[in-house]
């Protein structure tokens, strides 16, 4: 039990004191690094004209709405807007759209059903449209970056509010042409774990484990050394007694003799 014990006791102030290094490192400030790499997100900028149906005027918006997909060209690029729509009537993009016009045209799809790549692919590779858009299918607030790997084509992601306003335009039948330009480049703010937090909690890691690993050892040396002493004090005793047994005087009694009391 108490070998048992003796083993517990260190892991378990080891174990607390690890816990406590742990919360104080992640709540240290974090240290910018100048030099460490962050990846960069791109804007895009989408200017879309059309003539008002409800006035009859020509109608022009310019915003900052877009973000461009990882292998995305970020070239200025234009065309007629395609609400895009596959054989069994679905805007989706995962088939090849059968909507397509003669002449310079950007493929409106919305997200959902099949991977980036796909839309994408199936309306600028097979249907040779000049640029890709994909508005969300769902309300959020950030924008996404999309992954796919069909490069040097223009393909950007917009919310969902936008891409169903472009959407309801062109469905009515309004003619809507689209300019897509380079917005702006800034960080992406990924959370990540401090350098310096980590390399504090290790150290401080190592240093309470050698110190315990030296504790456990001065533990059982002079565990050892006590039990040693233990078992020469033991036979210093049971020496001592065999020897004053021995010089006791020793008498030999006949039957018939008188032991005096």
């Amino acid at each position: 039990m108490s070998s048992f014990m003796g083993w517990i006791l260190p892991m378990f102030v080891v174990s607390r004191w690890w816990c406590v290094l742990f919360i104080v490192a992640i709540n240290r400030p974090e240290i910018d690094a100048s030099n460490e790499y962050r990846p960069y997100l791109y804007s895009a900028i989408v200017n879309i004209t059309y003539k008002d149906p409800k006035t009859g005027e020509l109608a022009s918006e310019r915003k900052d709405i877009g973000r461009y997909g990882t292998a995305s060209r970020r070239d200025p690029e234009w065309g007629w807007v395609v609400h895009v729509r596959s054989a069994d009537n679905k805007t989706d993009g995962c088939q090849p759209p059968v909507n397509v016009p003669s002449v310079r045209w950007v493929a409106l799809i919305q997200r959902g059903s099949c991977k980036f790549h796909e839309k994408i692919y199936n309306a600028a590779i097979v249907r040779n449209a000049s640029a890709v858009v994909i508005y969300n299918n769902k309300q959020e607030v950030e924008l996404l970056t999309m992954e796919h790997k069909v490069d040097d084509v223009v393909s950007i992601f917009i919310h969902q509010a936008d891409g169903q306003h472009i959407a309801q335009l062109v469905d009515n039948g309004t003619y809507v042409r689209m300019y897509i330009t380079f917005g702006s480049q800034h960080s992406a703010h990924y959370p990540s774990i401090n350098k310096t937090s980590v390399l504090f909690v290790s150290i401080s890691f190592i240093v309470l484990m050698i110190i315990s690993l030296a504790w456990l050892i001065f533990y059982y040396i002079q565990r050892f050394r006590y039990a040693h002493a233990k078992e020469r004090l033991s036979k210093r005793l049971m020496h001592a007694a065999k020897k004053a047994v021995s010089k006791m005087p020793v008498r030999t009694v006949k039957h018939g003799d008188k032991v005096g009391l």
